[in-house]
C-alpha cells in the first residue's frame, strides 16, 4: 500500500497490521468476534480496498470484507459467504465488478459490493483445498494450487464456468502449495485483454471519436435513428448512451475536437447528409446541420489540430470534400475533386493543419492533397496497378509521413512521404491471414501503427512497427468479434489500442499491443524443502 506492508493474523479474532517501508512503525487494527483467521488480502485495482477472505479450514462457514486500507474502516462485509469453510485466496477479476475466492470445495465469484455471490463452481474433491488462486489479465481464466500428499495446479476456465480442469498439472512430491504468481520474459506480440458489449439495441458501432487525454470514445452506431455510446476506455465500461433523432442513422464518419468537449458525427444514408455535433459530457447535441443536396454518402472526416472547422468526405464521383465550422456548426464551403478521383474512403489532415489528404477507393488508388488556407486541391498522387481502393489512412505524429490500407489480398499498406508528396514503400501483409485492411490509427509516439484486417472468420490486429516498415507482431480477436471494422484508435500511453467491432450489439474490444507473455510460477515447500 504505497510502499507500506499490509498483514493480517490468523487469531481469533484476528487482527490487521500495516507498516511503515523500513518497518519502524506500526498500526494494528483487532478485527469484531467472529471474523477470524485472515488467509487473503487482496487490493482492488480500481478503488483501492482491501478484500480480506477469512475462516479457518475446519470452520463450517467463512467470509470476505472490504476495508478502506488507510482507516481500517469497513466497507463491505459478508461474513456468512461461504458454507465450505475458511476462504483461502482471492483475486479480482480485471473489470474490477467481481472478484473470485477460494473455499474447501469450491470457486466462489461475489461481486465487488459483497451483496451476492454471483456463481458457485463446486471443484473435484482431489482439488481441495484449492489455495494461491490467480486470474489472467483477460479475465477468461483461472489458477489455483491444492496442497497436501497429491498436490496439483488446476485451470478453470471462466467462460463459461461449468468447464472444469481445462488443464491439471500433477506435481511429482508431496508439497504445500502455498502461492501461485504469475512472472514475465521476454517481448512478444499484441494480444487481446479485455471486450465490453454495449447494451442491447447499440449494434454495429460504425465510427469513433476518441479524446486520448481522458480516454473517452464516443462510438457511433449504424442503423436509423442513430445510437451514440461513451465508453472509458481507462475502465473499460459503457457510461452513457444517446438515441438521436428519427432521420440521424448510419453514423459512418466522426472526430473528437481537439479540446475533448464535443465530438462530431456524419450520417451516410441520409439525403443530403447531416453533421451532428455532440457533447462528450452528456451526449447532449448542440447542434444539427444539412448539407446542400447531392452532398451524401459521408463517410470520412477529419478535424484541424484548432478545431475551427471539420472537413467532411463525400463518396461521389468525383468526389467532394465539405468545409464545416463546428462553433456555431454551419456549413462553410465545398470542393470537388478532379475528374476520376471517386469514392473518397478517408480523410486525414495533417499536424501542422496545412494540408488534408483524401484516399480514394479507386482502381488503382490515389491521394488528393488539399490546401486548407484557401481550400484547393495542389496535388494528386496515383498508386501503382494493383494497389487499389483506399479504404483508410493515418498520419505520424510528425507530419512526415501517410500510410494508407488498402482493400485488397492480401492486404496492403502503402507509405506516402509528405514533404514531397511521393510514395516510399509499400508493405505487403501475410498472404496467408492478413487479408483488406480495415482501419487503421497511429501511435502519438511514433512509433507503431495498428491495423485491423480481415482475417475470415477473424478480425486480426497488425502492429507495424514504423521505423522498420514491418509487421511486429499481430493477434486475432474472438470468433464471435466479427465484422468490417471501421473504429480504431490507440491511447496516449502507445500501449493499448481499442477496436469497435461491428456485432450485434456492438463491442468494444482492449488490445494489449506489446505485452510481455506470463508464466506461471508456483511455490511451497515439502518441509524445509521449496518446490
Amino acid at each position: 500500500l504505497d510502499g507500506k506492508p499490509l498483514f493480517g493474523s490468523s487469531a481469533s479474532p484476528a487482527t490487521l497490521f500495516r507498516f511503515d517501508a523500513d518497518l519502524s512503525n506500526r498500526t494494528a487494527k483487532t478485527l469484531p468476534a467472529g471474523f477470524n483467521h485472515l488467509n487473503t488480502l487482496v487490493r482492488h485495482p480500481i478503488n483501492g480496498r482491501i478484500y480480506a477472505g477469512f475462516g479457518a479450514e475446519e470452520a463450517t462457514t467463512g467470509g470476505v470484507f472490504a476495508i478502506e486500507p488507510n482507516s481500517f474502516d469497513f466497507v463491505y462485509q459478508y461474513p456468512g459467504a461461504s458454507t465450505h469453510g475458511g476462504l483461502y485466496s482471492g483475486a479480482i477479476l480485471p473489470k474490477g465488478d467481481a472478484g473470485l475466492f477460494t473455499t474447501n470445495g469450491a470457486l466462489l465469484e461475489i461481486n465487488s459490493t459483497l451483496t451476492s455471490i454471483q456463481s458457485d463452481l463446486n471443484l473435484p474433491i482431489d482439488d481441495t483445498p484449492a489455495r494461491g488462486l490467480i486470474v489472467s489479465p483477460e479475465g477468461d481464466r483461472a489458477w489455483y494450487g491444492k496442497d497436501g500428499d497429491n498436490p496439483i495446479v488446476g485451470q478453470v476456465n471462466l467462460f463459461p464456468r461449468d468447464q472444469i480442469n481445462a488443464t491439471k498439472i500433477q506435481l511429482d512430491s508431496a508439497a504445500a502449495i502455498d502461492q501461485v504468481h504469475f512472472y514475465t520474459h521476454a517481448d512478444v506480440g499484441p494480444r487481446r485483454t479485455l471486450g465490453e458489449r454495449f447494451p442491447r439495441g447499440f449494434d454495429a458501432p460504425i465510427s469513433m471519436a476518441f479524446d486520448r487525454e481522458s480516454g473517452v470514445a464516443l462510438f457511433g452506431t449504424a442503423y436509423d435513428p442513430g445510437r451514440i455510446v461513451k465508453v472509458d476506455t481507462n475502465e473499460l465500461g459503457v457510461t452513457a448512451t444517446a438515441i438521436l433523432k428519427a432521420g440521424t442513422g448510419d453514423l459512418e464518419s466522426g472526430f473528437m475536437e481537439p479540446d475533448g468537449e464535443h465530438a462530431c458525427f456524419a450520417t451516410y444514408f441520409t439525403s443530403p447528409g447531416q453533421v451532428i455535433r455532440v457533447r462528450t459530457s452528456d451526449l447532449g447535441t448542440d447542434g444539427t446541420i444539412e448539407l446542400e443536396p447531392g452532398e451524401e454518402y459521408v463517410y470520412a472526416s477529419g478535424v484541424d489540430p484548432a478545431g475551427q472547422f471539420g472537413y467532411f468526405a463525400v463518396s461521389d464521383s468525383p468526389g467532394k470534400v465539405v468545409k464545416v465550422q463546428l462553433d456555431p456548426l454551419s456549413r462553410v464551403d465545398a470542393l470537388t475533386l478532379g475528374t476520376g478521383e471517386d469514392v473518397p474512403n478517408c480523410l486525414l489532415v495533417d499536424p501542422a493543419g496545412e494540408f488534408a489528404y483524401v484516399g480514394c477507393g479507386t482502381f488503382p488508388g490515389q491521394v488528393s492533397k488539399i490546401r486548407l488556407s484557401d481550400f484547393q486541391e495542389v496535388g494528386t498522387l496515383p498508386f501503382d496497378a494493383g494497389e487499389d481502393e483506399i479504404r483508410c489512412g493515418a498520419i505520424d505524429p510528425t507530419g512526415t509521413y501517410a500510410y494508407f490500407g488498402l482493400y485488397t489480398y492480401p492486404g496492403t499498406i502503402v507509405k506516402v512521404r509528405l514533404s514531397d508528396f511521393s510514395k516510399e514503400d509499400v508493405l505487403n501483409l501475410d498472404p496467408t491471414s492478413e487479408g483488406a485492411v480495415f482501419a487503421m490509427a497511429d501511435d502519438p509516439n511514433g512509433d507503431r501503427l495498428v491495423a485491423a484486417v480481415d482475417s475470415f472468420p477473424y478480425i486480426r490486429i497488425v502492429v507495424i512497427d514504423l521505423a522498420t516498415f514491418t509487421s511486429e507482431g499481430a493477434t486475432n480477436l474472438r470468433q464471435i468479434e466479427t465484422g468490417e471494422v471501421r473504429s480504431l484508435a490507440i491511447d496516449a500511453s502507445g500501449e493499448f489500442a481499442y477496436v469497435g467491432v461491428p456485432t450485434a450489439p456492438g463491442r468494444v474490444v482492449r488490445v494489449e499491443l506489446a505485452p510481455k507473455p506470463l508464466r506461471l510460477g508456483i511455490y511451497g515447500n515439502s518441509g524445509e524443502e521449496k518446490q
